[in-house]
């Protein structure tokens, strides 16, 4: 039933993937610290490769990984992505090594949660969390997205104790400070953003991936909505239907929040209550590898 997919990308983070295919083939748990070196992968970033079988698999795609610095020095300490099966994995970003041994730092209780996204990486109190919203992911050519009616966003403690791991979404206070279940249907497939004390994040009922008559955005439907809450601890909770719910929203310099769909780009009826001087969720400076060529003569 489960397939476990592993993934490597030139950017050297490692992204643990796993495919939602429902047959027999592969084990039932992910084989704990074994990843694969796949080479040349560089021109198949962002596919699945498929260890149980030998063969590229390049339909379901897994949301990426996030560097770290733990240590505040500039330099990534850790790696932190979540996976298709819906397990969320830290490791070393210099050895590699997992940082919960055997185990995931978090893995939801049952099936039909993939985190097709980006974690939001967001600090509060000095201490760094991370921030899933699970229920969809891009697919080039599957007909049914492998995921469960009812999805729950979760922020995960990335300093929890090796003994708690694997943590759940029952886990609660202080592993997991947070969670929030989504309207039924609803299924995120973009980044949480952070602005200021808040973290908006979109969801919405259709498969994104669904095109041509019936599909995604083809009717003008509103199926998509944009969620508002307290960073901290997930309270104060607002919602608003928008036209799609596929992409990560947008503010301007204060707090505005704008959103776009397939075919509408709106400013909703909600505004951040915090400016964007607050907590960010920011892309971090890509370093540049020179190579040089020493040329002598004898």
């Amino acid at each position: 039933m489960r397939r476990y997919l592993v993934a490597a990308t030139v950017t050297c983070a490692l992204l643990l993937a796993t495919s939602c295919g429902r047959d027999a083939a592969g084990p039932p748990r992910a084989l704990p610290g074994q990843f694969a070196v796949v080479p040349n992968f560089g021109t198949l970033q962002g596919g699945i490769v498929e260890i149980a079988r030998g063969r590229f698999v390049l339909t379901r795609i897994p949301g990426g990984a996030v560097g770290i610095d733990k240590l505040q020095n500039g330099y990534i300490s850790d790696v932190v992505f979540g996976t298709l099966y819906g397990d969320i994995w830290k490791l070393d970003a210099t050895t590699g090594a997992n940082s919960y041994g055997t185990e995931p730092l978090f893995r939801y209780t049952a099936d039909g949660h993939p985190l097709g996204a980006p974690l939001t990486i967001y600090s509060n109190g000095g201490q760094l969390f991370g921030l899933g919203v699970p229920g969809g992911y891009a697919d080039l050519a599957a007909t049914t997205l492998w995921s469960a009616n009812d999805q729950k966003a979760v922020a995960v403690w990335l300093d929890t104790p090796v003994a708690n791991a694997p943590l759940d979404e029952n886990s609660g206070a202080p592993y997991v400070p947070w969670t929030y279940d989504l309207v039924a249907g609803d299924k995120s497939f973009s980044q949480a953003v952070i602005v200021g004390g808040e973290v908006f994040f979109t969801a919405d009922s259709t498969d994104i991936n669904a095109n041509g008559v019936g599909g995604y955005g083809s009717d003008g439907a509103d199926t998509g909505r944009v969620y508002r809450m307290n960073v901290a601890d997930g309270s104060a909770a607002t919602t608003v239907v928008v036209r799609g719910g596929a992409s990560s929203i947008q503010t301007d310099d204060g707090n505005t929040v704008y959103n776009s769909s397939k075919d509408k780009a709106q400013q909703l009826s909600i505004n951040a209550t915090d400016s964007t001087a607050g907590e960010s969720v920011g892309s971090p400076d890509t370093g540049r590898v020179t190579r040089l060529l020493w040329l002598r003569t004898l």
